[in-house]
């Protein structure tokens, strides 16, 4: 079985680092929050500042130590600057919302049904 960070597509595109989940359930933990910041890091490098960012959730969890770490880390406020998730069935909208809700990101954040309307509204937004 292969770890959960080569089942996760990060990449630059258009000025936007798009995060692409697999298919299959990935619970996202610390260390491998840690490892998803490393990817988007070399994925941008040398280019360390604040990136649009598009994540296509699928079947992801995030415990809450890695939830806290993606929002709130010095690393990670330095690559975000809009984030843009599309979420493509209603119960993981439903904890999208309430997790947004209740992060209150310092970052524009929106959540959407389709990665077409996710770019057009990130391509909209300064950095």
């Amino acid at each position: 079985m292969s770890s959960p960070l080569t089942r996760i597509r990060i990449a630059l595109e258009d000025g936007i680092i798009v995060v692409t989940l697999p298919d299959e359930p990935v619970c996202v933990d610390l260390p491998l929050a840690n490892a998803i910041l490393d990817e988007m890091i070399a994925v941008v490098a040398p280019d360390i500042r604040k990136h649009r960012l598009l994540v296509e959730l699928k079947r992801m969890t995030v415990d809450r130590a890695a939830r806290q770490y993606l929002t709130a880390s010095e690393r990670s406020e330095r690559l975000s600057g809009a984030v843009a998730m599309v979420v493509d069935n209603p119960l993981a909208r439903v904890v999208a919302n309430l997790f947004v809700t209740l992060t209150r990101p310092e970052v524009p954040v929106r959540l959407f049904g389709d990665t077409a309307s996710a770019r057009a509204w990130l391509l909209d937004q300064e950095m």
